[in-house]
């Protein structure tokens, strides 16, 4: 995700384009030390959906219709 996003991935450090909420969020993944990283993914997963709820807003979806 550092290296998609346009960041260096020496010292995980993320594109500037890439939300400071959101980077700090993915950082956690990427603690040197595994004890400090997150325990259950389902919560991470939670986590990380309210982040990205709160920088973006709630999605958006649109239909999307095959014509014959």
């Amino acid at each position: 995700m550092v290296y998609l996003s346009g960041g260096d991935v020496v010292k995980n450090k993320f594109g500037s384009r890439v939300p400071n909420q959101i980077a700090n969020h993915i950082k956690q993944c990427l603690e040197p030390n595994y004890l400090k990283r997150p325990k259950i993914v389902s919560e991470m997963f939670s986590s990380f959906v309210a982040t990205a709820k709160d920088v973006y807003g709630s999605p958006k979806f649109h239909e999307f219709r095959l014509i014959k």
